[in-house]
């Protein structure tokens, strides 16, 4: 055998092993659980978090179960806000992030996505089935919660599932509760986006892995097919706030950009040397100021 065919064969093999890791890492992100949550100093309870509040439990779009928290916000007339974390997260790190928005909204509402944190779905979808489950978990809230209206807020791929959501109560409106607006902060506009930037950072072989798990992935989930964020951002009929850091190395600002862009009342706030996550706690005084300036303008 010459080495010409073993050189070819041995990249054969390792770029069927860079789909099938890229494809499974992509369905089945790495849980991060009670047990992470303790290890990494995680609030695991609302009491913990300083806040009050009461654990529950949705069934998702395809029957499955999954874990969630119902906290009370400081404004009895506000809306209620039901979050989205992203991708490798779950409802314990939404305690992190979850005190800027308690002065602007009554109740906040968040759970573990599927294939993620303690949820009995083994595979996540990338936000698109996410955005089903989102819309079901809206039909199992109490009516109470959203006497004020609704606010659906996400970060990284939860923030596509907030939009993909707000675009289609945006064309099927609630009769029971109002959608006042959407948050979206670190967001992309396709499903494989931020692979590429995540590929590169690793100084890993982008091409042909990606585009072939991008085969792969609309074999086992041709749903992606319907994946476009500029698309729901331009259905939406409430004013939508896109949060981004400008040094943002998994969805680079531009997304953000053109999102907001897209949206017939989109707002940007830009976060000088930002990242894709942590943007509160970069800088609190500019994102306590944005969440200020936009909930002021919903009461108007």
């Amino acid at each position: 055998m010459s080495l010409w065919v073993i050189y070819s064969l041995a990249a054969a093999i390792l770029i069927v092993a860079g789909v099938f890791a890229t494809v499974r890492g992509l369905r089945r992100p790495r849980r991060f659980t009670f047990a992470s949550a303790l290890g990494t100093g995680t609030p695991t309870t609302p009491e913990e978090a300083g806040v009050t509040g009461r654990a529950v439990t949705f069934a998702l779009a395809d029957g499955s179960q999954t874990p969630g928290f119902i906290v009370e916000g400081r404004r009895a007339d506000g809306p209620c806000l039901v979050a989205q974390h992203g991708f490798g997260s779950s409802r314990y790190r939404c305690f992190v992030w979850l005190q800027p928005f308690l002065p602007h909204v009554s109740s906040l509402v968040f759970f573990d996505q599927r294939g993620h944190g303690e949820s009995s779905s083994k595979h996540c979808h990338g936000g698109v089935t996410e955005v089903d489950d989102l819309l079901g978990v809206l039909d199992q809230l109490p009516g109470e919660l959203l006497q004020h209206g609704l606010v659906l807020y996400g970060r990284s791929m939860g923030a596509g599932s907030a939009l993909g959501a707000g675009a289609r109560l945006s064309q099927s409106p609630r009769k029971d509760a109002a959608l006042r607006a959407v948050i979206a902060e670190g967001p992309y506009a396709k499903w494989d986006q931020p692979l590429y930037r995540i590929f590169r950072r690793n100084r890993w072989p982008s091409w042909p892995v990606i585009p072939l798990a991008g085969l792969a992935m609309r074999v086992v989930q041709p749903s992606l097919l319907r994946f476009d964020r500029l698309r729901d951002a331009a259905q939406l009929a409430c004013p939508l706030l896109v949060l981004h850091g400008d040094n943002d190395d998994t969805c680079p600002l531009a997304l953000g950009q053109a999102i907001a862009g897209a949206a017939p009342d989109g707002t940007l706030v830009v976060f000088p040397e930002g990242q894709h996550f942590g943007l509160a706690e970069h800088d609190p005084l500019r994102y306590g100021e944005a969440l200020a300036d936009f909930f002021g303008k919903l009461r108007e």
